[in-house]
Parts: structure tokens; sequence; C-alpha cells
């Protein structure tokens, strides 16, 4: 560089320019939200009341002075509304008469400057209005209004994306306490079960293949948990990984010796890759192929007889299951006379499910149309069951129900008195299908074949399972937490709050109710999730028989060797304390799986938004989800999982 220049300490002031980020740009930058008071005030609308918008006074070539003052008037005015919320001394009509034109704006505290502003704007628009010919006055006013739009739009934006990150980083603290509390208690209930279990078969390494394949896709899902597109299609995640961990099932399948024992592992999941195949079809859901057709929309139009020929060979099959549920409940294996007790019972609650059967059926059929396409039947239901009023039929399905489940009850008290150490296995199917009942009442017509699917489903997890041990624990709740959310999203649900189905929230109810109407709301959208986590209940009390099974014939030769019948009693009263042992063991092992899962799914959405807590669809995207996942953690696996599920553990011991 020529040292001419050396003498040159200072650019002279007139050749400095202040520095726009923009003056580069050819575009001009504008903010999504300022479309919002444009378009209004084009189609001649209200501003939306709490918009931040500013009016793009570049569009507005083709109007007079006049129009383009009444606009920012009314966007200013919409702004200083929004103020008033935070500064209930701001005046939105400030009296002009008080106002001069050597006012200095020039202040330090926020309210008084933005009021100044606003005053001025006032001022010089009453004076434009007066004197029309003035055009300074037009000039000063759209001044100042486009100076306090400017400064209330970006003051008011500020304040409100300011979040209290000390508070967030308390609460991410003690998510993470949580978690790592979680992990340790896991890790002590791990190993436990690796020294009872550990030497009973040789499926060793296929126990710690689909154990690993478990963490991975846990791992996998909280990594989706960081991007909006995957929020919106969380779905797409647990169809595939449920399918990888069926594939990868069947691949493990190979290594078995025993080749009875491979086809029949194999060939059960590959029937339940099918499922989940036709289950995927049943509703699109998310945002990329929401508009897709699928299978409910042929059973909603072209197909609707169809789609109530399923609805009643649904119903059917679950009420042959439950009155051959509530039969094996009542039978007494040690004496082929049942008391007359037993046998009254077993009728009344036999006729109980029939009249919910026919009752559901009649609700169905008058609220979702099916009337005019089965006029005789509804005229025979109608004939059965004489209730006219659609409330009362709802209540009285919600009582019979209740009836039914307290009928049982006192059935498995009375075989208790017949027969010692009774079948523990019939009393949580039994409540399945009740409960079967209740989520059928709150779905659409459409939807209830797939309750017959997930029972398919689920006898087919149960027969896999049947004749080794192959899942852990951890493998085993995570297949169910995969079922879980299968369900949900099946059943048309997503992470958007518009899918939320409330076209049954008032089933049984007159008026609104917030915890009636939020319960029945719950209840109808995660009917699936909740029917799995009554399902494990039936899985566990399989686990326990089978394990009673294996225990006994190791110990046959001890037991022939007792000869003493009090020792033989005493033996008989100790395994049944390691029963009820070890289902504690296991509604323990679920509790402390599910809790693990979702306490490590709610910290990393928590760590995601408060790293993207300025993206651009965090209140559109991120925050759904968050919402949603409050609920899975609150409602469902608080008050479902381990309150209502902890109590009919303790009911079916």
């Amino acid at each position: 560089m020529s040292s001419i220049f050396d003498s040159v300490k200072q650019v002279p002031e007139t050749f400095s320019v202040p520095f726009d980020e923009h003056s580069m740009s050819f575009y001009k930058v504008i903010n999504q939200v300022d479309f919002v008071p444009t378009i209004s005030y084009l189609f001649g609308i209200p501003i939306p009341k709490n918009n931040l918008g500013l009016l793009l006074l570049d569009l507005m070539v083709d109007i007079d002075a006049l129009d383009k003052l009444r606009a920012l008037q009314l966007n200013a005015y919409q702004l200083s509304g929004i103020l008033k919320t935070s500064w209930p001394s701001f005046d939105r009509s400030p009296n002009v008469t008080s106002v001069t034109s050597v006012m200095d704006c020039d202040f330090n505290d926020d309210q008084a400057r933005l009021q100044c502003l606003y005053s001025m704007a006032y001022y010089y628009h009453d004076k434009s209005l007066n004197e029309v010919n003035d055009i300074n006055h037009i000039n000063n006013a759209l001044l100042f209004y486009d100076k306090f739009v400017t400064d209330s739009g970006s003051g008011l934006a500020s304040s409100f994306s300011d979040y209290d990150t000390t508070s967030m980083f308390i609460g991410l603290f003690f998510m993470i306490l949580s978690v790592f509390n979680y992990i340790k208690i896991m890790l002590v209930t791990y190993i436990q079960w690796n020294k009872r279990f550990d030497n009973q078969d040789g499926s060793k390494s296929q126990r710690s293949h689909l154990e690993f394949l478990s963490i991975i896709g846990i791992i996998a899902f909280c990594i989706t948990l960081f991007a909006s597109s995957y929020i919106e299609e969380e779905h797409q995640f647990w169809y595939y990984w449920i399918q990888t961990m069926f594939i990868y099932s069947v691949i493990l399948s190979f290594r078995l010796k025993n080749r009875t024992l491979f086809i029949k592992q194999a060939c059960t999941f590959m029937c339940q890759m099918v499922l989940v195949r036709l289950i995927r079809a049943w509703n699109q859901t998310g945002q990329k192929f929401a508009g897709t057709i699928d299978l409910k929309f042929y059973l909603n139009t072209s197909y609707i007889k169809l789609m109530w020929i399923l609805y009643f060979v649904t119903s059917s099959a679950l009420t042959i299951i439950t009155l051959r549920e509530i039969r094996k409940l009542y039978i007494n294996n040690n004496s082929r006379r049942n008391s007359v007790l037993s046998f009254i019972l077993q009728r009344f609650t036999q006729l109980i499910v029939i009249i919910i059967s026919i009752s559901v059926t009649k609700y169905k059929l008058e609220i979702d149309g099916g009337v005019e396409l089965f006029p005789k039947l509804f005229e025979l239901i109608s004939f059965i069951v004489r209730t006219t009023q659609i409330i009362t039929l709802a209540r009285l399905i919600y009582v019979l129900l209740i009836v039914s489940l307290v009928l049982c009850q006192l059935g498995i008290i009375v075989k208790n008195q017949l027969e010692k150490g009774s079948e523990i296995r019939k009393f949580p199917k039994i409540i399945l299908c009740l409960i079967t009942y209740l989520f059928i009442l709150l779905s659409r017509p459409h939807n209830v074949p797939l309750y017959g699917l997930y029972f398919i489903q689920f006898y087919l997890f149960i027969y896999y399972n049947d004749d080794n041990f192959l899942l852990t624990p951890l493998s085993c709740n995570f297949f169910l937490i995969s079922f879980e959310f299968l369900s949900f999203f099946s059943l048309g649900n997503s992470n958007s709050l518009s899918s939320i189905d409330i076209s049954h929230s008032y089933t049984g109810i007159n008026d609104y109710n917030v915890v009636l109407v939020g319960l029945t709301t719950f209840w109808g959208n995660w009917s699936g999730p909740i029917w799995w986590c009554f399902a494990s209940v039936i899985l566990r009390k399989e686990i326990l028989m089978r394990w009673k099974l294996t225990k006994k014939t190791n110990n046959d030769d001890n037991i022939r060797k007792v000869d003493d019948k009090g020792s033989d009693k005493t033996m008989q009263e100790n395994n049944a304390k390691d029963l009820s042992s070890l289902n504690t063991i296991l509604f323990l092992d679920y509790f402390i799986y599910t809790s693990l899962f979702h306490s490590i799914v709610l910290f990393i959405l928590s760590v995601g938004v408060m790293i993207l807590r300025n993206h651009l669809f965090i209140w559109t995207v991120f925050s759904p989800k968050y919402l949603y996942q409050i609920v899975w953690n609150i409602l469902f696996h608080f008050g479902v999982e381990i309150i209502l599920i902890g109590i009919f553990e303790i009911l079916s011991i």
C-alpha cells in the first residue's frame, strides 16, 4: 500500500455511512408475521388481536396518502391494544388538544417514548384531516405512525421471546436427576433378572441382540426430537422400527437348532409384519401424507356397508371371547359340580355382557348413521334395549361396565373359596374385553376393526414368547411401548392439535364439564395405548404361569420325595409366595422401564425445545409436541400405567 495513506488517520464524517445488514441485499427482508396486517387491510378485515406484524407499505403503491395513513392508524391501534395489556396506563385514544408540535419523544422509558410517538401521530393525523391540502401534516403523521409501529413491534417481539432461561435450566437439572435415578434402578433390576433367568435356556445371545436393538431404538427416537419434520411424521419412525424389530427377530430365529421352534417364530413375526402393514394403511396421519387415500376413506365412501359388517364381526367376536373367558373364570377344576352362587354369577355376568354389546351397537348405529343401512336390525335392537335417549344409553353402558367388573371380582372371591390357587389369568382377559367395549363406544366405526387386529397382534406376541425366555424386561417393555405408539398413530392421531378427535367427547355428558369432557377426550384419543396397557397385564400373567410350570418341572424330583402332606402344603404355599413376589417384580420392571423411557423422552424434548426456542416452528410443531408429551407423562404414564394398571394388578393377584 502506498505511504501516502499513512497520513490519513481517520475517515472524514462525510464519507462514513451507517452500516445496515440489509442495505447490500437486492431483495428486502421481511418477517412472515408482516403479511397478516397487510393482507387484512387489503381484504378489508380486522387485524388479529395478538398479531405483531407491521404493515408492508411497499405493497401499497397505488393508494393515496390518506388511505396509507388510515392503514398505518389501524396497524398502530392494534399494536397499542397489545401494549395496553402490558401497560394498563397506556392511552389508546390520546387527547390531541393537549399535544403540541414541539414535543420531544426522546425518552429513556419505553412506555413514555411509545406513548409520545403514538400521541404525536394522532396529533398530526388530526391536523391532516382538518387541513387536507397540507402535505407536511400527512408526512409527519406517516413518520410518527411508522416509527411507533416499528419500535412497538420490535419491542413486543423481543419481550415475548424473552424466555426465563434460569428456570429452564433448573427444570432440566431436575429432569436429568430423575433420568439418572431411573437408570440406576433399572441397572439393579436388570442384574437381578439376569441372575434369575440367565441359565434358563440357551437364548442368551438372542436376548442380548434384542436388548441392543431396543436401546438403539430409544436413542434413534430421541434424535428425531430435534427435527420438526420428524416430529410431524413421528408415526413413520414407529412403523419402521417395530417392523425392524420383527424382521431382526426373524433373522435371529435362523440360529435356533429346534426347527419346529424356528418355523413357529418366523411365521409369527411374518404375520406380525403383515398386520403392521395393514394397520398402517388404515389411517393416514402426519403432515406430508395427510391427504393420501387410505382404508378409512374407502370405508366411509364406497364401502360403508363393509365398514359396518367389519364392525359387527369385531363386536360379535369380542362378545364370544368375553363370554368364554367369563365361563372359564367360574369353572371349578377340582369339582364337576359348581356352586349355585357361582352359576348364578356366571349367567348374570354373561347376560350383562350381551346387553352391553347390544347397547353399544345401538349407540353406534344411531350416532354414526347406520340406522338407514340396517333398519330392521336397529328395530330389533331397540326392542331389546328400549332406552331412546342417547345420553341415557351411554350412561347405562358405563354403569353396566362397572357392574360387570364388580361381578367378575365377586366371581374370583367365590372361586377362591371353592378352589385354592385358582387361575390368575382369566380376570385380566375379562378386563381387557370389557375395556374394549368402552373404546368402541368412544371410537369412530371405521376404527373399530383395529381393535380386532390389536387382539391378533397381542395373541401372536404371546404365542411367540410361549416356548422360550427370549424377551427380557428391557426388550419386552420396548415392544409394548412400540405397540402403544403404533396404536396411537394408527387410530389417526398425530402430534398436531388439529388431529384431536372430539366427536365422542360428550358421550353420556349433558353439559360442558372440563373434567368429564377432558377424560372422555383423553380415553377416546389414547384408547389404543391404554388398550395395550391392559394387555400388558395379561402378558405378565402368562409369564408368571410359564415360570410356574418351569419351576414345577425343575422341582419334580424334590416333590416326589415329599411324603408328608404338611410339607407338601408348605411347598405349595412357598410357590404361591414366589409367584406373588415375581408378579410384583414384573410390575416393578414394567413401571421402571416405562418411567425411564418417558423421562428420557421428556428430558431430550425439553433440551431440544430450549435449544430451538427461536426456531421458526417452535410454536407450531415443538410446542404441540411438548403438550402431547406432557399428556403422555402425566395422564397416560402416571394416571394409567402406574395408578390404574397398578390397581388391576392388585385385583388380579
